[in-house]
């Protein structure tokens, strides 16, 4: 295997695609200087200390000389917590009996001591890079690296196994590569305070602070806190670890600490299959065995898996069996990258149109490039006007690097500053800034993009381009009424939707070869009756003009293709059409966020909710912090009956924006599904206080009140709604949703044919809510499902059994 970095043994901290890994802050005891500067003296004479690698699960580390040999080690300090929760001599004894697993694949522990009142304990230095590293600088690997990269592990393992060493703590961060092979580090830690916890409780290690094991691979034994964990927990982390190298992220991506234990008990992974087609069934099936819930399922021991493994990569025609060697004609890693909303320092506020535009060209020519993933733009964004840490981006973000910088616009003149910086380190890789006028804006981005492709060191496949950015109109003014349209569509507001119509109906005026600018259009367009209460037959055939225009002018543009099928679906109801048009969507651009956000809701309306959820999940997957995505996961998993799941997703949703309203509002459905009915209606509540009046959740609350068994208050809920329908549009659905609450079928039925007559956008996606569950089984159900055109995939007994 080749390395492509020097570091120390291991690097621990946060795991760069789950967000419950530990992240323990050693800066609690001291600055890290001061505390070098207290050990150097202390262990003058023994070891000589040269540089702080970064803090671990449970260590501060070193990189330093043991003087008397000479040689480079890496010094592992413990907190001082552990001093009261950890018998200092036993722990040297247990320490010493771990120093004697001797293992090609296994990093031997040296020595420990106490130094200044703090535990530590020492193992060779070895030049290399962490898995967590290549997973962050390449998202998924390449399928013979990681048989590879498993059959290291696994010798590891089952040497330890049976000399009754558990690891507890397998996970990228405790991997290290070098140049040809894998290797464990951190064997028998876990063991060794165990054992050597004080008397008062061996619970005095979690009282302390210290978790043995982190929470985003521990197997569901030792997250449900089973003391008698056997081998069969590591095997199931390195499943995990698995998992995430074969499909580029985490099985249980972007969750808090107590939902991913949650999921590791009850929650079974997405297949790998649909994830990545081209995996051997027989490497899946091995990976899909480990992460089984109960340890009994899971393969006995490490050796058993070996034996697999050999199987499958023989069946593959891949000789993992007989090399470790990263293949060399393996395909090039992706780096990647976030571009962070540049900052508008010209002191004009309404110039942040620019600077956010700015930004948005920056990420989509990065996104071009194949050798690049680029975070997505509404996870960067939720970074706007925050300072955060490098390395906090590029653990909630899954990256390596970072752009960001700032704008300053002044008549004519135009200022960027802009530098790049790792999240490992934290460290600048390079920065620029540029004086130009206006008229060289692309020039700009073309320059910034060059020195990003540069500075991470890109091979394109054939010639290199001649210019990145290139320059999508030649009409200025254009272009800055095209950023301002597309600031304004983001915003996402009535006032917002129609002034971005405006402002690109503007552009298109003044430069009808502009083909993104039509694009954008089409959003506008399509957003306006959400937001506006346009009808949608005055917005949407200017919405087919603009994008029938935009894919004239470029085939290639994404986002027209997914705005385009979005408008088809929710106006038109030609569903072979809006299919077809997803898919074009996705394969122009397969890292479009929306195109699979959006397809999901199609799959959904169409009761293929199992394809839905893969949809959904990749599209949280490309952008992990996209509010809107995160909290539609969580409905199709509402509407696949899997409340439990949908609610541990909805509240990481409200941990990171309490205030969401569209959260409230699945939360609100959930908890009705559930039959928490006070509960349900609080939500539904709160989201309306939040969001304004939204006729769907306003109804919810009338099934609510009425399966409560408060009948008066749903029929005040019904009223509301029928007085509300004399001065302004409600669609049918959200009538057929309180009509069936209290029971009155033939209105309901009545109200979703007239919904069917008027191609109400409602009933496009979310025709199999479970608010409708009680009609399926009636004989009008059919009937209803011929006229819309679709037809329920689901089998008569599943069903009858929601119904």
């Amino acid at each position: 295997m080749k390395a492509t970095a020097t570091t120390g043994v291991i690097r621990d901290g946060t795991q760069g695609s789950c967000s419950c890994a530990r992240s323990w802050i050693y800066a609690s005891v001291t600055n890290p200087t001061e505390l070098q500067d207290s050990l150097q003296g202390a262990f003058a004479g023994t070891y000589r200390l040269e540089r702080e690698l970064g803090g671990g699960g449970m260590s501060s580390i070193f990189v330093a000389t043991e003087v008397a040999l000479g040689r480079r080690v890496v010094v592992k300090v413990l907190p001082p917590e552990m001093r009261g929760a950890v018998n200092a001599d036993r722990f040297r004894r247990e320490v010493q009996l771990a120093a004697q697993l001797q293992n090609a694949h296994i990093v031997p522990l040296l020595s420990a001591g106490e130094v200044n009142g703090l535990l530590y304990y020492t193992m060779p230095f070895v030049e290399g890079e962490t898995l967590r590293t290549l997973l962050t600088r390449g998202g998924l690997l390449p399928v013979g690296e990681t048989a590879g990269i498993l059959r290291d592990i696994l010798k590891a393992l089952s040497y330890a196994h049976k000399r009754s060493i558990v690891h507890r703590d397998i996970k990228p961060e405790n991997i290290l590569l070098t140049e040809h092979d894998a290797l464990v580090v951190d064997f028998g830690i876990a063991k060794a305070l165990v054992e050597s916890a004080t008397s008062t409780s061996r619970t005095g290690l979690t009282s302390a602070g210290i978790a043995l094991g982190t929470p985003a691979y521990m197997s569901p034994e030792q997250a449900a806190a089973d003391p008698e964990v056997d081998q069969r927990s590591d095997l199931y982390a390195l499943g995990v670890v698995a998992y995430e190298m074969l499909a580029g992220s985490h099985p249980f991506l972007g969750r808090t600490p107590s939902s991913v234990l949650a999921a590791h008990i009850a929650e079974k992974p997405q297949p790998l299959a649909p994830r990545r087609p081209e995996i051997p069934a027989e490497l899946a099936q091995i990976v899909m065995g480990l992460l089984e819930k109960a340890p009994a399922d899971r393969p006995r021991t490490a050796d058993d898996v070996l034996r697999a493994l050999d199987e499958a990569t023989a069946v593959a025609g891949r000789d993992a069996a007989t090399t470790n060697e990263r293949s060399k004609a393996a395909p090039a890693q992706r780096q990647s990258i976030a571009v962070l909303p540049f900052a508008n320092v010209g002191g004009d506020p309404s110039a942040e149109y620019f600077s956010d535009g700015m930004t948005e060209e920056l990420i989509n020519a990065l996104a071009k490039i194949d050798a690049i993933r680029v975070a997505a733009r509404t996870s960067s964004f939720a970074f706007k006007g925050k300072d955060v840490d490098a390395r906090e981006v590029g653990v909630k973000l899954g990256v390596a690097t970072i752009l960001e910088g700032s704008v300053r616009r002044s008549g004519s003149r135009l200022r960027v500053s802009a530098q790049l910086v790792g999240c490992g380190d934290g460290y600048q890789v390079w920065s620029e800034t540029y004086d130009r006028q206006m008229d060289d804006v692309f020039d700009v981005q073309d320059d910034i993009a060059r020195a990003i492709v540069s500075a991470l060191r890109v091979r394109f496949e054939g010639e290199a381009p001649k210019r990145i950015v290139g320059s999508p109109t030649n009409d200025l003014v254009a272009y800055d009424l095209y950023l301002k349209g597309r600031f304004a569509v983001n915003q996402r507001t009535g006032q917002s939707a129609a002034e971005a119509a405006r402002w690109l109906e503007q552009a298109v005026a003044r430069d009808p070869q502009f083909a993104r600018a039509h694009a954008a259009l089409v959003d506008a367009y399509v957003i306006m009756p959400l937001y506006t209460g346009a009808s949608p037959r005055e917005t949407w055939p200017k919405a087919k003009e603009a994008g029938a225009r935009a894919l004239r002018l470029d085939a290639t543009l994404a986002d027209a293709h997914a705005s385009l099928a979005y408008g088809t679906m929710l106006n038109e109801w030609d569903w072979p059409r809006a299919e077809a048009g997803f898919r074009n969507a996705i394969a122009a651009d397969p890292d479009y966020p929306t195109a699979h956000h959006w397809y999901a809701d199609f799959l959904a309306g169409q009761g293929r909710l199992e394809e839905s959820l893969v949809e959904m999940r990749r599209a949280h997957e490309l952008d992990p912090l996209s509010l809107i995505i995160a909290t539609e996961l969580g409905w199709v998993l509402y509407l696949l009956h899997r409340s439990d799941e949908a609610l541990a997703q909805l509240e990481q949703n409200l941990a990171l924006d309490q205030n969401y309203a569209h959260t409230h509002f699945v939360l609100g459905l959930t908890l009705l599904e559930k039959r928490e009915y006070d509960a349900s209606i609080a939500s539904l509540q709160k989201g309306h206080a939040l969001g304004g009046f939204y006729s769907f959740a306003f109804a919810a609350q009338a099934q609510a009140h009425a399966f409560a068994g408060n009948r008066d208050a749903a029929l005040d809920v019904l009223g509301e709604l029928q007085s509300r329908s004399e001065r302004e549009y409600i669609p049918p659905f959200a009538l057929a949703i309180a009509q069936t609450g209290l029971g009155d079928k033939t209105t309901a039925f009545e109200s979703l044919n007239r919904g069917v007559d008027e191609r109400d956008f409602l009933l496009a996606e979310n025709f199999f809510d479970p608010v409708f569950d009680s009609l399926r089984t009636d004989e009008r159900y059919a009937p209803l499902l011929k006229r819309m055109g679709i037809s329920d995939p689901r089998t008569p007994a599943s069903i009858e059994r929601h119904a």
